[in-house]
């Protein structure tokens, strides 16, 4: 990502990425009913992703003689689909995602990351 803004332990970014999706239109259950191969019904798009990001970093952990700070990090993003299906529902469109994870930098590292 891009940072935006950081603020002593918190942190704004600009998050965006390219990615492949399928998905699969038709049940296995279907499939084996009118013999369909395991392709038939899945429906693939690149997907482009855009969106915003914000981690707050916590207080610094001690263990096994190592130094880390750890994290909560939520994103949002705003998914462009373009879906090839043709002669079918135009599935085109947007989809919005919000992620949350939590995590740890060690000590040297998140020095370093700080010097940036």
């Amino acid at each position: 990502g891009y940072e935006l803004l950081r603020r002593k332990k918190h942190e704004f970014d600009l998050v965006g990425g390219i990615a492949g999706e399928v998905v699969d239109a038709v049940s296995d259950d279907d499939k084996k009913r009118y013999n369909f191969s395991n392709k038939a019904g899945e429906l693939s798009t690149v997907s482009l992703n855009a969106g915003l990001s914000y981690r707050r970093y916590g207080k610094l952990i001690h263990s096994d003689n190592r130094q880390a700070n750890n994290f909560i990090c939520i994103e949002l993003k705003y998914h462009f689909l373009f879906y090839n299906n043709p002669m079918g529902t135009n599935l085109d469109g947007g989809a919005v995602t919000l992620g949350v994870s939590v995590g740890s930098i060690n000590r040297k590292a998140w020095q370093n990351y700080r010097k940036l």
